[in-house]
């Protein structure tokens, strides 16, 4: 067992100069998601997008703070949102894509336990707005 292991490392390590290329394209172009990322969303309003966070039935599923409500445990709590990097778990954490994942998350982000919430442009921005307020 061991052998096949150090045979199988000896080999990657063989076959990935080849690649060498391509991975530093790749890391060339990532760009990771940080703290420092601005996260404002000019023109949204905070508190219009949680008033609209409750009124859409994002309580259902999430757990948001200050809010008299039923401990819900479908999604993630939605506590220090803005300190995260990434929604759902795979999309970056911007806030671009967090808009469109909240007019609709099955188009954004496919086989997402989230449903479509039908939020149109500028009340998925005032919830956005809201999320990032969360720290």
């Amino acid at each position: 067992m061991r052998a096949a292991v150090v045979i199988a490392l000896l080999l990657a390590g063989a076959l990935l100069p080849g690649c060498g290329d391509e991975l530093a394209a790749m890391r060339s172009s990532w760009q990771p998601v940080t703290l420092d990322d601005a996260r404002e969303i000019p023109e949204a309003d905070p508190r219009r997008g949680r008033l609209l966070a409750v009124q859409h039935g994002c309580v259902t599923c999430h757990e948001l703070p200050r809010q008299n409500q039923p401990r819900a445990h479908v999604g993630p709590p939605l506590t220090r949102f803005a300190l995260r990097t990434n929604i759902g778990g795979t999309l970056p954490n911007r806030p671009e894509q967090l808009v469109r994942f909240l007019m609709n998350a099955p188009a954004e982000l496919p086989g997402t336990g989230m449903p479509d919430l039908d939020l149109d442009l500028a009340d998925a921005r005032d919830v956005a707005a809201y999320l990032y307020t969360l720290k």
